[in-house]
């Protein structure tokens, strides 16, 4: 399950400053946005610690042209793009966060 190794990663590196986020687009009636009782309905579902957000006017999809499904980036300091992906392998995203 996808929150299990979200939530083992934030486990990991949480105090290296490491900050993690999933943000919802819809809600289970896909087409609806999501709001924040979804939001703790996933943190407790899946025993997330790391802050579960949501985006009610869907504008962030509406940039990806509803392209939008997992998308990973990885910020380094100085807010440093290092990676961005769609279905990035987690072992990607834990050896950019070692570097």
């Amino acid at each position: 399950m996808a929150g299990t190794v979200m939530e083992n990663r934030y486990q990991k590196f949480k105090d290296d400053g490491y900050q993690q986020y999933l943000l919802i687009q819809q809600g289970s009636s896909f087409g609806a946005p999501a709001t924040a009782t979804l939001c703790k309905q996933i943190r407790q579902k899946y025993g997330l610690t790391f802050p579960v957000l949501y985006d009610p006017t869907t504008k962030l999809k509406q940039l990806y042209k509803g392209k939008f499904n997992e998308m990973n980036y990885v910020v380094g300091a100085g807010v440093k793009l290092l990676h961005k992906g769609q279905y990035t392998p987690s072992g990607t995203i834990e050896s950019l966060l070692m570097q």
